[in-house]
């Protein structure tokens, strides 16, 4: 029986943005036809989809259980074959939020001027546990 191959043209992404750096590196993309890419690297395993909840595109173990870090210049050399990613992506982690559970109140910390700047107003590091 002659063996078949399925011909696939690779994912365009025209926007990269990297929404957390670790535990799990993760980042949302957008291709030249509009459709979402959600990629997440946790637990040592890579996996691409369409939107969070959407199919499997692509998956990988490439490292141990406790593996939650994956840097872009690492991802693009693991799924290059399938998806022609931008040279450069957005760092947008966005804030860092810390919970308090016994009160049921959270904060946002907002560091782009590199200042530590908390959303309910305080920017001491007295209250941030």
């Amino acid at each position: 029986m002659p063996k078949s191959s399925v011909y696939v043209e690779k994912i365009n992404v025209e926007v990269v943005n990297q929404t957390c750096s670790a535990c799990p590196s993760q980042w949302d993309a957008l291709t030249d036809g509009g459709d979402e890419l959600y990629v997440r690297y946790r637990w040592g395993y890579l996996e691409v989809s369409w939107g969070v909840m959407g199919e499997k595109i692509y998956g990988e173990n490439l490292g141990d259980n406790l593996d939650g870090f994956l840097t872009y210049e690492q991802l693009v050399a693991r799924t290059g074959h399938i998806i022609n990613w931008p040279e450069t992506c957005s760092d947008e982690p966005g804030p860092l939020f810390l919970i308090d559970l016994s009160k049921g109140t959270s904060k946002a910390l907002i560091s782009e001027s590199g200042e530590e700047e908390w959303k309910d107003g305080t920017n001491t590091s007295d209250d941030k546990t």
